[in-house]
């Protein structure tokens, strides 16, 4: 995260283009919020675009504006977010889902900044800086035909990558104070703190859902517990102990509770359940070649 706060100070003075890649929920946004807050464009507006959110029929009137008339339901002339975004910074979120029709209508904006919203001969200008975020894998998307290869290439020029939360490692205990103290000022609760046995079974979990996840699940113990000290019970809802993250591991290894092996072998089942059983996936992560892993699991089971 260091390393990351550090690229994004070199990045956002710069007019670039930044694409975000990460998990869901691991603070993409964030970090395009902090691109806009330092560049040269801060005080102009900062237009964000869900591209997952609007419908295909809606997204290009939506993103280009359209003329009253211009479809079924467009009684008044609206502006697009390009058009907002004049002289600030887009930011174009879940940008892989974005349909293969108005792929191809984003690439000439790109290129050349104009566009015609629905409906007018007009073709007006826009003068903002693009920002883009998702939790695909692009380039595998552009081999099968879901990603149009020329916008890939036009986004792929600055890349960040934002790390999941399970990677993080002691930022875990600090978000999780964080969040547990903004739900503590929204509901006028007293703090409470963690116990040993809490920040273990934070450690633990895999956080598939990221910071999201762990802010929401702050929310919720602090809700359903009765206040004071918070222990492994509150957290109970977590599910078990038994599925490790990576980050745990490497804990127990370092503190001698974990064999090399184990850890190992831990670690493969942690890939494993990431990538839905999938063993070449999986191999490919750790490097591996498929016959390799087997080798490992075959080991595994002896």
């Amino acid at each position: 995260m260091i390393e990351l706060r550090r690229r994004i100070d070199l990045v956002a003075p710069q007019d670039s283009t930044v694409l975000l890649l990460g998990e869901s929920g691991s603070g993409k946004e964030l970090v395009a919020e902090a691109l806009h807050r330092g560049s040269s464009r801060c005080d102009g507006p900062f237009v964000k675009v869900n591209c997952a959110a609007i419908p295909e029929s809606l997204l290009e009137a939506e993103l280009f504006g359209h003329e009253a008339g211009a479809f079924t339901g467009a009684l008044h002339a609206r502006k697009g977010r390009f058009a907002l975004a004049d002289g600030g910074t887009i930011f174009l979120d879940e940008i892989g889902e974005m349909p293969r029709a108005v792929q191809a209508s984003l690439l000439r904006v790109l290129q050349e900044h104009e566009f015609t919203p629905l409906g007018s001969e007009e073709t007006l200008r826009s003068d903002f800086r693009l920002l883009c975020a998702t939790n695909r894998d692009l380039a595998n998307a552009v081999r099968n035909g879901d990603f149009q290869a020329d916008l890939f290439y036009r986004i792929h020029v600055v890349v960040l990558d934002v790390p999941p939360l399970r990677e993080r490692g002691d930022d875990l205990t600090l978000l999780a104070e964080h969040f547990l103290a903004i739900t503590c000022e929204r509901y006028g609760r007293e703090m409470p703190s963690l116990d040993e046995s809490a920040r273990e079974v934070l450690a633990a979990h895999a956080w598939p859902g990221n910071v999201r996840e762990l802010q929401n699940a702050m929310e919720r113990v602090l809700v359903t517990s009765e206040g004071g000290e918070l222990t492994a019970r509150d957290f109970a809802f977590l599910g078990p102990k038994g599925e490790l993250a990576p980050t745990a591991l490497l804990h127990q290894l370092l503190r001698g509770e974990l064999s090399l092996e184990a850890f190992e072998l831990a670690i493969i089942e942690c890939l494993l359940r990431e990538e839905d059983g999938n063993a070449a996936r999986a191999a490919k992560r750790l490097g591996l070649t498929p016959r390799q892993l087997k080798y490992r699991l075959e080991k595994r089971s002896e």
